[in-house]
C-alpha cells in the first residue's frame, strides 16, 4: 500500500510539474527520457512494435520519473508530508471485534478450568441424532459431528431469543405474543434488540434485557408453550428455555451484559462525540488502562457496592444511568447462584484486552503516522471514527429491498444518488427545453 502510494505522489507531481512548468524546460527533460526510454525497449523498431496500451503505460512512467525528480529537490519535512500514509479502522469494528474476543476466551475457560460448560443447543436435526445416543463415552461418528458443530453460550442464547421474539421476518417468532405479554406482566413495553438483523451491540442489549426481565423470560416461555392450540415448543422455544436456567449460559449473559454498558457504550458515545479518530488517541489509552485495570481485579463490576463505583467501574468514569443500575442489580441479584461469574470476567477481560491492543488500537503506535500529528493537523484531517457512511448505504439497501424486492441494485444505485445529489432541483434549472429531455431519454434507451 505504501509503495502504490508513492507511485502516485511521483505521477501526481509530474503532472504538475509538466503542466505548470515552462515548455522549454518541460521538452528538455521530456525528450531525453523518452530517448532513453526507446533504446531501452529496443529502440524505434522496438517501440513502434508495443500496443496503445503499452505505450501510454511508458508515458506514465515517464510522468513518474519527472515526479520523481521533483520529490528529491524537496526538503525532509515536505517528503515526509507528502510520504505520511495514516490508515484508521472503524471504532464500531473494533468494540465488536474487542467482545468477539473475550467471548471466544470466556468459551474457552470452561474446557482449560475443566468446569461445566453451558448446555449444548442443538438445531432440530442434530437433536434427534443425539436423543438417540446409545453411548455417550463411545459416540458415533454421526453423534459426533452433531456435538461439534452444535453451539452453546451466551451469544447463542441471545440469537434463539432473537428469533422468537424479534424475528427479522415478520412472519415468523412469537414478537407480537412477547410484546403483549410484557405489557401486561411487566406494565410497559420492552422493545427486544434487534439480534435477528446483526445490529451492532444487540447481544450484549439482549443479554442485559433477558436479565433484568429473567423472571418474563421464563413464565413468557411457559405461557407460549401451554398457548398454543397444541401445547409444545418449537426446538428454538426449547432451547432457548433451556437456557433460561442453565448457569453456565447464565453466566456468560452476566459478562456480556457487564461488559456492554460499563465499556462498550461509553466506548461508543465517546466515538460518536467526536467523530474524528485522530483525536481519539488519549481515549485509545484510556481504554487500555481501564481494561488492564480488569485484568488485575475483575471483581470490580461484582462489588456489593458496584453502583457507587462507577468511577473506576466504567470506561468513562459518569455516574451510572437508571438503565445500566437495573442490570447491575440484576446481576447482582443472581451472583449468589453463578460461582464461576468471577472467573468468566476475567477470561472475557483478557481476551477483549488481547484482542484490542495487539490489533485494534495499532493506529496510535509510534511510528503509524498519527502520532507524529500536531493538533492543528488533526484538526485540520477528518478521519471518521466509524464507517457509518458505507453501513447506512448498506441498511437503506437491505430496507429497499423490503419494500421493493424486484429493484435492481443499479436502479436503486442511481436512485439513492440522484436523491444525494439534488439531481432533480438541478434538472429543473438547467434542463428546461424539451430537447434536453429528448436527449436524455435517446442517452437511456442506449
Amino acid at each position: 500500500m505504501r509503495i502504490w502510494r508513492l507511485e502516485v505522489i511521483f505521477q501526481r507531481l509530474g503532472e504538475e510539474a509538466i503542466h505548470w512548468w515552462g515548455a522549454e524546460w518541460v521538452l528538455g527533460i521530456l525528450i531525453l527520457l523518452k530517448y532513453k526510454q526507446i533504446q531501452e525497449y529496443g529502440g524505434q523498431e522496438g517501440w513502434d512494435s508495443l500496443s496503445d496500451d503499452e505505450k501510454a503505460g511508458a508515458d506514465i512512467l515517464i510522468v513518474c520519473e519527472v515526479g520523481k525528480q521533483i520529490f528529491e529537490l524537496l526538503s525532509p519535512k515536505e517528503q515526509e508530508k507528502l510520504t505520511c500514509f495514516i490508515h484508521t479502522g472503524c471504532c464500531m469494528h473494533k468494540d465488536l471485534n474487542c467482545v468477539k474476543g473475550g467471548v471466544k476466551a470466556m468459551e474457552g475457560m470452561w474446557g482449560r478450568l475443566k468446569k461445566m460448560p453451558p448446555v449444548l443447543l442443538a438445531n432440530k436435526d442434530n437433536t434427534a441424532i443425539l436423543e438417540t445416543q446409545a453411548d455417550p463415552r463411545a459416540p458415533t461418528a454421526a453423534e459426533k459431528h452433531a456435538e461439534e458443530v452444535s453451539k452453546c453460550g451466551a451469544t447463542h442464547a441471545t440469537m434463539l431469543s432473537g428469533l422468537i421474539c424479534q424475528n427479522k421476518d415478520k412472519k415468523k417468532g412469537q414478537q407480537d405474543t412477547y410484546t403483549f405479554y410484557m405489557e401486561v406482566h411487566a406494565g410497559y413495553h420492552i422493545p427486544y434488540p434487534d439480534v435477528s438483523n446483526t445490529r451492532y451491540g444487540s447481544h450484549g442489549e439482549a443479554a442485559a434485557t433477558i436479565l433484568v426481565y429473567h423472571e418474563h423470560f421464563i413464565n413468557f416461555m411457559e405461557f407460549i408453550r401451554i398457548a398454543k392450540d397444541r401445547p409444545g415448543q418449537t426446538n428454538i422455544e426449547k432451547n432457548f428455555a433451556i437456557t433460561l436456567k442453565d448457569v453456565p449460559t447464565i453466566t456468560e449473559l452476566c459478562v456480556l451484559a457487564l461488559y456492554n454498558v460499563a465499556v462498550s457504550c461509553p466506548f461508543m458515545q465517546r466515538v460518536w462525540q467526536t467523530g474524528n479518530i485522530l483525536k481519539l488517541q488519549t481515549f485509545f489509552q484510556k481504554k487500555v488502562e481501564f481494561l488492564h485495570s480488569f485484568v488485575s481485579d475483575p471483581t470490580i463490576w461484582i462489588h456489593d457496592n458496584v453502583c457507587d463505583t462507577y468511577q473506576t467501574a466504567s470506561l468513562d468514569g459518569r455516574e451510572w444511568e437508571e438503565w445500566e443500575k437495573k442490570v447491575l442489580l440484576a446481576v447482582k441479584t443472581l451472583i449468589p447462584k453463578l460461582p464461576d461469574l468471577h472467573d468468566a470476567i476475567s477470561a472475557f477481560i483478557q481476551g477483549a484486552y488481547k484482542t484490542f491492543v495487539k490489533r485494534f488500537s495499532d493506529e496510535f503506535k509510534a511510528g503509524s503516522g498519527i502520532d507524529s500529528l500536531t493538533n492543528a493537523e488533526r484538526d485540520k484531517i477528518f478521519f471518521s471514527s466509524t464507517n457509518d457512511a458505507n453501513e447506512g448505504g448498506l441498511g437503506s439497501w437491505r430496507r429497499g429491498q423490503g419494500r421493493r424486492p424486484s429493484e435492481t441494485l443499479h436502479k436503486f444505485n442511481t436512485s439513492y444518488v440522484a436523491a444525494q445529489n439534488d439531481t432533480e432541483s438541478f434538472m429543473s434549472f438547467k434542463l428546461t427545453e424539451e430537447k434536453d429531455e429528448l436527449y436524455l431519454m435517446r442517452t437511456a434507451r442506449k
